[in-house]
């Protein structure tokens, strides 16, 4: 008996709700043509590879082409016929291997192609998609054969533009001579027009395909197991950008054995899925692929609340000799009101339809009824399903209803062979119709540019804003001023058609500890975690790597882009996050939410009585008690659920003056007011009443008050109200736009990026909000206006700046980069450096160094290498204490100098400046300038923060720290002591007084000529860089009495000998650092100074410091008779101070470092904060101007024609000028002013080489 083949295929398009249209039609497509069967095609006189071309408007023109063969082939093609292309049988790919046999297919008018193979007894087809369907996401599926010679098999292959493939592997493979098992990655480059074909003895189902560009994957069998022998299946698969939530699986009656389903997510996903009247359910993970045993007897439905991939294998009727078949199951959202049918006349034929059972009946065939069908329920859905014969008398047919939907199969069949055509939808893309998808609860149907979306019935919001003053989505108004960090809201239900999210904040004191505000904020959503930094404007972090806005991910179900000055996250399901990289955190969920989140955010279950219910159900009796109990733990020691000390209270007097106009009094002003148009709609009195307490605690600080004026507007601008000028009547004016942009009260919620196709598409009809808005020819790119011409590269979602360098995975083996000249990102296998880990630290994935090795100088005399060598070198000239000497192991130059000076005599120095160059930066730190340094010449108050964020320099207790982002850290207390440590990088790759850091301290001798001294003047003398009028280098100098004062200090253990006391203050820390050696230099320093307490104390002080650098613990070695300290006004004496706990002006702007360590000296007393050197009252305050701080009350000169001034609370006033006749402006002693043009000083700011012989 001949036996009889099958192939068919399912009408429609890919998911239509919120993802793109997966059409058949197009006008270029790009396919290959994988092994069939066993044989060498070639050497079979049966074996056909055929195109099936079908077109749909008169006179369109065809080109086919071959890879790089001579073959080309150009023909005319009329309305509504098929025409069948022969192609060489030399194109089918053999083998696991590149190829260059693709096949182009290019028209100048819309066409529909199948593509055919087979070798006269195994048959395969597949419909193809146009290039504008192909995606960067596959899943492949390889359904069951294990006849010899045959394999489970796909191809994947390249359009126009060379790609880099990412697959990940679920079988072994061997390529180009190289195993590869279950389990592992194959990266392959692929060059335009090329194409890949992997095969295996086993199931490849499942393994996932990654491209840099858009790429075809065509996935099936050789020959695939049926019911007598074997047949070749292929399916070009669609990516998952086009993948849909609700399938039918229908009944084929000539399908007399079970067939396989294959479910797959690419997310975690929870499906239902229904066989005959069983209904059963399961989560999925991403990723996971499910495989269902598809009965005859029965059609069978599937649902998901995220987009899958269904697949359908059959194995055919052993009674009819019918064989396999791999069929791509479209959505229901796909059905189209108008089908075509072609290409299959020397078939017997049949239809396949999909119905709305209510609507069956309007389906007509060539426009007249389609005559008796016999409709067959699917069980428990609104469809049914019928087949049909077709004649064999038209080449085309069209099936079309009046207004609904409808799927369609068509099925050829002949003896001993057999094809199957897609239907295609003749009115180019699917009839929008709410009935065609499934929302959530407390969800409605929208048609949203021609398409049905899901959308919120209604949604609440809750914000924490200011001083932690929280709103649940009840309606609960509370405050809670924790610094750790909490849970705001995330989901709680066990209901699985609820999505997952989680939403945390870490909180943090600025300048002030009674009130705290957002500074980390944690969203984790479809398996993302994404962290926003405060101050970080224009980047957030995805999975631990920093990345710049807008982003897109997750099929475009979530994305993130900067509105305003806030950054905004949104979902699918409607998750809306707000958070201004400062105060201000706004949340936005939809009602199926109701009584499903919990958090400080509250229950969300209309009943605000009950929302500061704990994790453990309880109901808390206060904000305190409900806060902390949602406290997650991240390690932090030092933070607080309460005020330290108690938190302050503001008197009747001050809340009635704050409430008062010319303060908070604006938000509630009537009449002309610049909110008065948004009190019926946004109540205005806890806003009132959040501003004064804020503005209480901050002591009148105007910056204070213009934030939650801001964040009032801001909350009146997203309900499209009108607001007034506010800012120039509460003069809060001072607002600073970037290079190249302009302030725009009312601008564009999404402003023009590198990026906008990330963009979402409401953003045209969003309000409007208070902007930067970028010049013409200008685009918003990581909070500044830059050309466009400047935007960098797109990859993987994420957009990197030319130039960029980062790691492609999690555990730093593929480093890539952004080539600037293609703005292509080229990534490489790499590894860490020597003396690196691959780790994340303060939320970015990275190499960082394993140790650090830290050198030190002392009093200009006592030095300290690397290594640990000590040595004695007097010299007041400028050395180089450190700097980079081996240049080309891809590290960061830098130099730190010093410059010592005589004090009192000449046998003794004292360090007097400390300077450190890199990346085209100077930072020179000078005795002369306590509490500043000087910033390529421009006197610069603390803390002072590049632009770039490469280097932070801030005052830690008594010194000046400097940090940069390669992790080169240099101190200096402004008096005598000086470190410099640096990461293992730096290994053997230093040099100046600090040695070469090689773990040898017998060569750390190494002068400027490279040779080795034991000299400890010749290797000060030989780093000497410049000099400087009067400097001198002496050899050492011992002092008189020297030995008697070292053998009377050790024993009795007082003065230096406290430093060695096995019960003084010092003993935690012996163990930690050797006493010994700050022992002997205090000693030194005191035979010289015959005795003086300030330097035994100085000696003494530099020994704590660098015992509690390693976290040790002190007890008090100060007394008022020994080495005591004077405070300055407004401040005392801390014996263990930590950082961030010292309440600053410029801390407010800038955020500093907190570490667990602390260190002794001044801090400014309750109620008072430190601006430069001095403890004022809040309201005090200075400015922060373009990265600058200054003092209030300081006039300064941003440029030679612009003087400003620095108002007390933070605002800036300036105005145009010039300078006098006899004046000029120029940069003199740190100050850029007019100066007078009379005997003026020549200042020569000159840097010297950091090459050596």
């Amino acid at each position: 008996m001949a036996m009889k083949r099958i192939v068919f295929l399912l009408a429609g398009l890919a998911q239509l709700c919120g993802s793109q249209v997966a059409s058949s039609h197009g006008k270029t497509f790009v396919t290959a043509f994988m092994q069939n069967n066993q044989k060498n095609l070639a050497n079979e006189p049966s074996a056909k590879h055929e195109l099936l071309i079908t077109g749909y408007s008169p006179k369109t023109m065809v080109r086919v082409t071959i890879g790089k063969s001579m073959y080309r082939r150009t023909f005319p093609l009329n309305e509504g016929r098929t025409v069948t292309i022969k192609l060489p049988n030399t194109i089918e790919l053999l083998g696991t291997e590149l190829f260059d046999g693709t096949v182009l297919i290019e028209a100048d008018k819309d066409i529909s192609i199948l593509a055919r193979s087979h070798d006269g007894s195994s048959v395969g087809s597949t419909v193809l998609y146009p290039v504008q369907q192909l995606g960067t996401l596959y899943y492949v599926v390889t359904p069951v054969g294990d006849k010899a010679n045959t394999f489970k098999e796909f191809v994947v292959v390249a359009y126009e533009t060379s790609t880099r493939i990412n697959i990940s592997l679920t079988g072994a493979v061997t390529y180009k001579g190289n195993g590869y098992p279950s389990g592992s990655r194959l990266v392959a480059h692929l060059e335009a027009f090329q194409a890949i074909q992997l095969q295996s003895s086993d199931d490849l189902t499942g393994t996932k395909v990654e491209s840099d560009e858009p790429v075809a994957v065509l996935s099936g069998h050789s020959c695939a197991q049926d019911n007598k022998a074997c047949d070749h299946v292929v399916e070009q698969l669609l990516p998952t950008p086009s993948w849909g939530s609700f399938f039918i699986v229908p009944l084929l009656s000539f399908q007399n054995r079970h067939g396989t389903v294959y479910v797959v997510a690419s997310q975690n996903t929870f499906i239902k899925y229904q066989h005959g009247h069983i209904e059963k359910s399961q989560d999925m993970e991403a990723g996971q692929v499910l495989q269902l045993d598809h009965q005859s007897s029965e059609p069978m439905y599937i649902s998901a609340n995220n987009g899958i991939q269904v697949l359908f294998s059959a194995v055919g009727a052993a009674d009819q000799d019918y064989g396999s078949s791999l069929i791509n199951i479209p959505a229901v959202t796909s059905y189209c009101v108008s089908h075509n049918t072609g290409g299959m006349s020397q078939y017997d034929r049949f239809a396949v339809i999909i119905a709305k059972t209510s609507e069956s009946s309007g389906i007509m065939l060539e426009k007249e009824g389609i005559g008796t069908l016999q409709w067959r329920p699917v069980p428990d859905t609104e469809y049914s399903w019928a087949e049909h014969s077709l004649s064999k008398t038209a080449d085309v047919f069209s099936l079309e209803h009046p207004s609904t939907p409808f799927g369609l199969f068509i099925l050829g069949v002949s003896q001993n062979d057999g094809s199957g055509s897609m239907a295609v939808c003749t009115t180019g893309e699917p009839v929008a119709s709410c009935s065609l998808i499934q929302c959530r609860k407390e969800e409605m149907c929208e048609i949203q540019d021609k398409r049905p979306v899901c959308v919120a019935g209604s949604e609440s919001t809750c914000w924490a804003q200011g001083d932690r003053h929280y709103h649940t989505f009840d309606g609960r108004n509370f405050d809670f001023r924790g610094s750790c960090t909490y849970t705001i809201a995330k989901t709680c239900s066990l209901d699985g058609d609820v999505p997952s999210f989680s939403i945390e904040a870490k909180n943090e004191y600025r300048g002030n500890t009674h009130v705290s505000y957002v500074g980390l904020l944690t969203v984790t959503v479809y398996n993302i975690t994404i962290s926003i930094t405060r101050n970080e404007i224009g980047f957030v972090r995805v999975n631990n790597q920093r990345s710049r806005l807008p982003i897109s991910m997750h099929e475009g179900k979530l994305r993130l882009y900067q509105s305003g000055g806030a950054i905004l996250m949104e979902t699918d399901f409607s998750l809306k996050v707000s958070y201004d990289w400062d105060d201000s955190l706004v949340i936005t969920i939809p009602r199926m939410f109701s009584d499903s989140v919990c958090g400080l955010c509250g229950n969300y279950n209309n009943d605000p009585a009950d929302d500061f219910t704990t994790p453990s159900r309880t109901l808390a009796f206060s904000p305190v008690e409900f806060g902390s109990s949602w406290k997650v733990d991240d390690g932090d020691r030092f933070c607080w659920d309460d005020c330290p000390g108690g938190c302050k209270s503001c008197s009747p007097e001050l809340i009635s003056k704050y409430t008062a106009e010319p303060f908070c009094g604006w938000i509630s002003k009537g009449g002309s007011g610049p909110f008065s148009q948004c009190h019926a709609v946004i109540s205005p009195e806890i806003f009132l009443e959040n501003c004064v307490y804020d503005i209480c605690m901050n002591d009148g600080l105007k910056e204070v008050l213009c934030e939650a004026l801001k964040n009032y507007a801001e909350i009146c601008q997203k309900e499209g109200i009108a607001v007034s000028d506010w800012r120039m009547a509460t003069g809060c004016s001072s607002f600073v736009c970037p290079a190249n942009s302009q302030h725009k009260a009312c601008g564009p919620a999404c402003p023009t990026t590198c990026n906008d196709e990330s963009l979402p598409s409401s953003c045209a009809s969003l309000p409007c909000v208070e902007t930067c808005q970028c010049n013409e020819g200008f685009v918003w790119d990581a909070g500044k206006c830059i050309p466009r011409a400047d935007c960098g590269c797109l990859f993987e979602e994420k957009l990197f700046s030319p130039g960029e360098q980062f790691w492609e995975d999690g555990s730093c083996t593929r480093h890539c980069t952004c080539d600037p000249e293609t703005k292509r990102v080229t990534c490489q296998a790499a590894s860490c450096r020597s003396g690196e880990q691959c780790r994340v630290e303060d939320g970015i994935q990275n190499c960082y160094p394993t140790d650090y090795g830290t050198c030190y100088a002392s009093r200009g005399t006592h030095y300290s290498t690397f290594d640990g060598q000590r040595f004695n070198f007097q010299g007041t000239c400028v050395y180089q204490l450190a700097g980079l000497c081996e240049k080309g192991r891809d590290l960061v130059d830098f130099q730190v100098l010093v410059q010592n000076s005589h004090q009192i005599s000449h046998s003794a120095t004292f360090l007097k400046m400390v300077e450190i160059r890199l990346d085209g930066t100077v930072i020179v730190i000078n005795r002369e300038h306590p509490g500043k340094v000087v910033v390529n010449g421009f006197l610069t108050n603390l803390p002072y923060r590049t632009g770039n964020g490469k280097m932070l320099i801030y005052r830690r207790g008594q010194e000046a720290v400097v940090q940069t982002y390669f992790h080169l850290t240099v101190t200096f207390d402004w008096q005598s002591h000086v470190t410099v440590t640096v990461p293992s990088t730096y290994a053997s790759a230093l040099c100046g007084l600090c040695g070469n850091f090689n773990g040898n301290k017998l060569d750390e001798m190494i002068m400027k000529d490279r040779e080795v001294t034991l000299n400890p003047s010749a290797f000060g003398q030989s780093w000497k860089i410049r000099e400087v009028p009067g400097c001198t280098e002496l050899d050492k100098e011992e002092c008189a009495g020297l030995s008697t004062l070292t053998s009377r200090q050790r024993r009795l253990g007082r003065d230096c000998g406290l430093i060695l006391s096995k019960r003084g203050p010092f003993q935690e820390c012996h163990s930690r650092i050797d006493p010994e050696e700050y022992f002997q230099d205090c000693v030194y320093d005191s035979c010289f100074f015959k005795g003086q307490q300030a330097v035994i104390c100085q000696a003494i002080a530099n020994y704590a410091a660098a015992c509690q650098a390693t976290g040790a613990t002190l007890e008090a070695w100060r007394s008022d008779t020994f080495c005591s300290i004077s405070c300055g006004l407004n401040s005392h004496y801390e014996l263990c101070a930590r950082s961030c706990a010292q309440s600053t002006c410029g801390s407010i702007s800038v955020p500093l470092p907190c570490s667990s360590k602390c260190q002794e000296g001044c801090v400014c007393n309750e109620d008072f904060v430190l601006s430069g050197d001095q403890c004022i009252p809040m309201s005090q305050c200075g400015c922060l101007y373009q990265d600058h701080y200054y003092l209030a009350g300081e006039t300064f000169y941003p440029t030679c024609q612009k003087r400003c001034v620095c108002q007390p609370g933070g605002s800036v006033k300036c105005e145009a000028v010039s300078c006098g006749p006899d004046e000029e402006c120029r940069l003199l002693d740190g100050i850029q002013k007019c100066h007078p043009t009379g005997n003026a000083t020549c200042s020569v700011f000159w840097q010297p080489s950091l090459s050596y012989l």
